[in-house]
């Protein structure tokens, strides 16, 4: 009878837990692989992660506005928006009224023409421009700080008190290390040696940059040719690599560069929603880990990962089981907490509309019938609104 009882529960365990058993890990060298099978991805509901879903509408004048969205920062009180076309950081609190916009668009002092990095600096921003190989500080009321030159042309930085970090997609010095550490303006360490036939990938990055990790006191850097993500520890001393491995629906290393440079064949070859190009999101939380990533072009993956960087959560689907709007499965920024993604003021109402249309609803306070009611007219402008989950410990 107790042998029979076991093997019940070693049966139920298999069949309650298909999650867990279909994405395994594993180390290789100095590597921690993490498999992922697409075809174990389950429905799920937002409440098994996340324990609410909020929603803001980030309101700024027709005259100024968001054009192209690109990083974003959150902090308790504020959200900063970089918008991508017109070259400015939007400054917003936490309700989404717009609070000032640092913008000065030109080729001399104190101005610049792109962003390519953007960091906030406990009250001040940071603003790196490659393009003038300069960088500049604003306050939040939009006045300069201070204004120098970069030491470094990098795809993506980190300048801390002690030490700095940058990212090279294509190799940085003899060694063509792709990270390098630098203390008191001279390089310190190297990281990751360019691969064979790398260099011709064209050079575009992440736009999360290095992520500082405040629970584990450590960085992580998501890259778009390949699955790999390396973990630096405090100090910026490689500490350990995470790597992902999708078996039948890898895009092998010999077919990336195969097509490095035809980006039609690769628009191809994802339309069969097999293939997963890269990880696009990779964001760390007190107890778990967040990944995101598409297979093909459209399908969305959701992933948590535990202490170990073991698989626990793995949905390609998810029900909203707070409110009944519809969601999708994207994820733009995060904060300590939460998980943010936007979406176009205009889709929003027409998915509100959508959804509730006949139905009989109870506005309360702060909910989404709520929301939509206060903002109905400004959701049918040219707007964004951010749907913010916060997740669960």
């Amino acid at each position: 009878m107790k042998e029979n009882k076991a093997i019940i529960f070693i049966l139920l365990t298999f069949l309650l837990n298909p999650i867990l058993i279909s994405c395994e890990s594993k180390t290789k060298g100095d590597a921690k692989i993490i498999q992922v099978d697409l075809d174990a991805a389950k429905n799920g509901k937002i409440s098994d992660h996340f324990e609410s879903i909020d929603y803001i509408l980030l309101d700024y004048p027709d005259s100024l506005p968001i054009v192209n969205p690109a990083k974003m920062i959150l902090t308790n009180d504020r959200i900063f928006v970089e918008s991508r076309e017109t070259a400015a950081v939007f400054v917003f609190d936490r309700k989404g009224n717009l609070q000032n916009v640092i913008r000065n668009y030109g080729e001399g002092p104190g101005q610049f023409l792109l962003i390519d990095d953007m960091f906030l600096e406990g009250n001040l921003v940071r603003i790196h421009c490659t393009y003038l190989k300069k960088y500049l500080i604003f306050n939040l009321e939009g006045e300069l700080i201070e204004e120098g030159k970069l030491d470094e042309i990098a795809d993506r930085s980190f300048i801390g008190k002690d030490f700095s970090l940058f990212h090279f997609q294509k190799g940085h010095g003899p060694e063509k290390f792709t990270i390098i550490r630098k203390e008191n303006d001279n390089v310190t360490q190297g990281f990751f040696p360019l691969q064979e036939g790398f260099e011709i990938f064209y050079s575009y990055n992440s736009i999360y940059g290095f992520q500082f990790d405040p629970f584990r006191d450590c960085y992580y850097i998501v890259g778009l040719d390949s699955y790999e993500i390396p973990v630096l520890d405090g100090k910026g001393i490689l500490k350990q690599k995470i790597d992902f491995d999708f078996g039948k629906n890898n895009f092998e290393i010999n077919k990336r560069i195969e097509m490095a440079q035809d980006p039609n064949g690769v628009n191809a070859l994802m339309k069969d929603g097999k293939i997963v190009r890269y990880i696009n999101s990779f964001f760390p939380f007190k107890n778990k880990f967040f990944v995101n990533f598409f297979s093909g072009i459209r399908n969305s993956h959701f992933l948590f990962l535990d202490e170990n960087f073991d698989v626990i959560y793995h949905v390609d689907e998810l029900e909203n089981d707070f409110d009944g709007m519809k969601i999708y499965m994207r994820s733009w920024a995060y904060s300590e907490i939460e998980i943010i993604y936007q979406i176009d003021s205009k889709q929003f109402y027409s998915d509100y509309v959508e959804t509730f249309m006949g139905t009989k609803v109870t506005v309360k306070k702060g909910g989404i019938h709520d929301f939509f009611k206060s903002n109905k007219e400004k959701l049918e402008e040219e707007k964004y609104v951010l749907v913010v989950m916060k997740v669960k410990e």
